[in-house]
Order: C-alpha cells, then sequence, then structure tokens
C-alpha cells in the first residue's frame, strides 16, 4: 500500500464496495469496476437526498424494538 501510494481508507472501501473473486492459493480480490463505481455514487446521492428529508423529524421505539409513532418536532 506505502509502495502505491494508497491510503488504508481507500482499501478499506474497495473491500466494502468491491466485486470479491477468488483468486488462487485462497486469495480473494477485490476491484470495483467504473459501472460499479457509478451504481455506488448514485446510490449515494439517493441516500444524501433521503438524510436531507430527515429534518425535524423523530421516532419514539419501544425496549423491544417496535415503533410507536413518527412525529414532526415542534420548532
Amino acid at each position: 500500500m506505502r509502495q502505491r501510494g494508497i491510503p488504508t481508507d481507500v482499501v478499506d472501501l474497495i473491500v466494502l464496495l468491491g466485486t470479491p473473486r477468488r483468486r488462487s492459493g485462497r486469495a480473494v480480490e477485490y476491484i470495483v469496476r467504473h459501472t460499479d463505481r457509478q451504481a455506488i455514487i448514485g446510490h449515494l446521492k439517493q441516500l444524501i437526498q433521503k438524510v436531507d428529508r430527515l429534518g425535524d423529524k423523530g421516532v419514539l421505539i419501544s425496549d423491544d424494538d417496535e415503533v410507536i409513532t413518527m412525529y414532526h418536532l415542534t420548532k
């Protein structure tokens, strides 16, 4: 990694988001193709739009993880 100048966080992202392929010697290669990258970017854009709509909302959850109610926060 150091020799190629690739930071650890980039390696972590490739392993997290990449497509695994079995290689010889019990190794697994993770790759992120251009099409994979475009799909990830599209998904993140949708997630950002959803997060943007979260403002001033809340949810009340019971001890057994059941949703009791959702509400808009008052200002």
